[in-house]
């Protein structure tokens, strides 16, 4: 004969050295025919048997966290240990989607930790790129390359211009070293990543950390600006009109400039104003 209160006594004296007891006792709880009160009782034991060693404990709470975020309870899931969930409540948090409508930037960066150290690359792209600014933690750039470079390795284009401009800058722990930092900025380039392609586009315009080569410039601002980087259209326009790394032309080169003026970008605009005052002057 059932004997739930029983059983429940039995367990919880287990529990006391043994996770997978308090998991039993979790999940008896949380499915028996008890207050809700105790529900919530049961998957605190079974969250606490996952932090003591509990497969069983963990594979379950895995198991919820995908049917939360799937019924589109992400906070809920997230706590659960869902890494998509934690990173989306990351952003929320960093971009002030929270109940008082200002940032969290200590939860940001609980959740960002929480997605990083599950192998997560999004949440480890936010942790390093929250080390590199400063955001919620102390700028470490020591620790920015380390979360950075777990990202990169499984393809995050983001973490690999991130890492070049901390290499190509230096400094906060970090020693300069212009190589390094151009060997990311390409990782990032040839991998579609458009403010990796400005970047490399701008090192080659002036020679800082590669030969000036106005043409690899042009060919990676053109790439850039082909995925609407604004800065990209603004330098390939210049280019363009000035017949830089390339034929001149002034039709497609008017058209990035006014492209990238048309969205606010500073450059442009003010290269087209003197374009146009020059041309009043003459006639």
């Amino acid at each position: 004969e059932k004997n739930l209160p029983e059983a429940v006594r039995w367990y919880r004296r287990a529990a006391v050295k043994h996770p997978e007891a308090k998991f039993k006792l979790g999940m008896m709880l949380v499915a028996g025919d008890v207050e809700e009160e105790r529900k919530g009782e049961g998957l605190g034991l079974i969250e606490e048997a996952s932090r003591k060693g509990s497969k069983a404990a963990t594979e379950y709470l895995l198991e919820r966290s995908e049917e939360l975020f799937e019924e589109g309870k992400i906070e809920e899931a997230a706590n659960h240990g869902h890494p998509t969930g934690q990173v989306e409540m990351a952003r929320r948090c960093l971009r002030g989607n929270t109940p008082s409508g200002e940032p969290d930037l200590p939860k940001f960066i609980e959740f960002a930790t929480l997605a990083a150290r599950q192998g997560n690359a999004d949440g480890q792209q936010l942790l390093g790129s929250a080390y590199c600014a400063g955001d919620g933690v102390g700028r470490d750039w020591v620790a920015a390359v380390k979360w950075h470079k777990l990202a990169a390795r499984q393809g995050c284009v983001t973490s690999m211009n991130d890492l070049g401009n901390i290499f190509f800058l230096g400094g906060n722990g970090i020693e300069r070293d212009q190589k390094t930092g151009i060997a990311w900025y390409e990782m990032g380039a040839e991998q579609g990543e458009k403010t990796a392609q400005y970047n490399l586009g701008l090192r080659h315009l002036k020679g800082d950390g590669v030969p000036k080569d106005p043409k690899q410039a042009r060919h990676w601002f053109a790439m850039s600006a082909e995925q609407n980087y604004d800065d990209a259209s603004w330098k390939l326009g210049v280019m363009l009109v000035q017949g830089q790394g390339g034929e001149q032309c002034f039709a497609k080169g008017f058209e990035q400039l006014e492209r990238a003026a048309a969205r606010g970008n500073a450059g442009a605009t003010a290269f087209l104003e003197k374009i146009r005052s020059a041309v009043k002057k003459i006639t």
